[in-house]
């Protein structure tokens, strides 16, 4: 049996919907120097294959180069730069750069510590000095990732590769026996299924403080996709219907009103903000 094929988007990962097979997420690495930029392209590569993220790397000489490619195709999804001529140039380049795209990942190594990182916004560009090591390079790559831009999202491990949800496209999330199924609407009216091989406590405690509520012991889902709910099922708004355990139904009830109360005053705040 094929499963669902959908095409999702973000910077990470594309699906496409009749040919099914993923493309990497693209790194750029500006450097000069041969060894420094296979050293880099290494540590890149390394943290790839540890988290199971395909990734595609491209070697520039020179921020002309890069921009060049860039001003071509803009298919980037991380940027590392070593080779900026003046450091102080490379936050310059990050804000045109994030300009034209919010979701792109700038990295710049910097020789020694302090200036310019102490001036840079970290929304911008985040920044590494030399030497640089892999652990480094690599945890600074997973909390850009985990960031993720403006729109919050999980990232979840199928049999092979990983995947990039967006949160708010989430449905629900099922438990299986060799770990979930997660139903999400990457476009209005289309819902689809992928199967991962985590755990659904794990994806919970991803998922914590999102708007997601544990309903059942097999189920998650999140409260703002709720239609109605009653003492055995809940129907979400795709139309979807899941199980609510008598034990959890109370509390089920009391987060979705606890939800929509915070989002009530929430919106209020926002139109007495604008309206100053």
């Amino acid at each position: 049996m094929r499963r669902p094929s959908f095409k999702g988007y973000g910077t990470v990962f594309v699906i496409y919907t009749k040919e099914k097979w993923w493309k990497a997420m693209k790194f750029a690495v500006v450097e000069g120097d041969r060894k420094q930029a296979e050293q880099i392209s290494g540590f890149i590569s390394a943290w790839g294959k540890e988290r199971n993220i395909p990734v595609d790397i491209t070697v520039f000489d020179s921020e002309d180069s890069f921009f060049a490619a860039w001003n071509s195709k803009r298919n980037f999804g991380a940027l590392i730069v070593n080779r900026c001529g003046r450091e102080e140039d490379c936050p310059k380049m990050a804000r045109k750069l994030k300009e034209q795209t919010s979701e792109l990942i700038i990295i710049g190594i910097a020789r020694a510590k302090g200036y310019p990182q102490q001036k840079t916004d970290a929304r911008i560009m985040q920044w590494l000095h030399l030497p640089l090591t892999k652990a480094e390079l690599c945890t600074r790559l997973d909390w850009a990732i985990q960031r993720g831009g403006e729109k919050p999202f999980l990232l979840v491990k199928t049999r092979d590769k990983a995947l990039k949800l967006y949160v708010r496209s989430i449905m629900y999330i099922e438990a299986k026996s060799n770990g979930c199924v997660i139903e999400f609407c990457s476009q209005p009216k289309r819902t689809f299924q992928i199967e991962t091989t985590e755990r659904i406590s794990e994806l919970e405690a991803k998922l914590a403080g999102t708007g997601f509520v544990r309903c059942h012991q097999a189920y998650l889902c999140r409260l703002d996709k709720i239609r109605h709910i009653s003492s055995a099922w809940i129907e979400l708004k795709n139309g979807s219907k899941i199980m609510v355990s008598r034990g959890q139904y109370s509390y089920v009830r009391q987060s979705l009103v606890k939800y929509y109360k915070m989002a009530k005053e929430k919106q209020e705040k926002l139109k007495e903000r604008n309206a100053v």
